[in-house]
């Protein structure tokens, strides 16, 4: 292979994996930001649970994120007794 070759190989491998990890970041930040609002909420207003209609009403989110991000977050739990509903993880 020649070098010029060799030289765009890599700018197009370096270029991919920038965007990659940009993207990785991006989608990790998202959530830690929303995972933080959702918390700071029911911690502001000392609600020991919340359904997800409420959380996103309170918060700006829309329902079908307040769930993902909960159902992701390891500092909520959901409550088996009421679906949708959501309380803080007690440490």
């Amino acid at each position: 292979m020649s070098l010029e070759v060799i030289i765009g190989i890599s700018i197009v491998v370096t270029i991919v994996l920038v965007v990659g990890v940009k993207l990785a970041l991006q989608k990790v930040v998202s959530f830690k930001m929303d995972e933080s609002t959702i918390v700071n909420f029911l911690k502001e207003f000392g609600e020991t649970s919340a359904n997800e209609g409420a959380i996103a009403a309170a918060t700006s989110l829309t329902v079908e994120r307040v769930s993902e991000v909960c159902n992701k977050s390891l500092l909520l739990v959901a409550d088996s007794a009421n679906e949708g509903m959501w309380y803080l993880k007690s440490e």
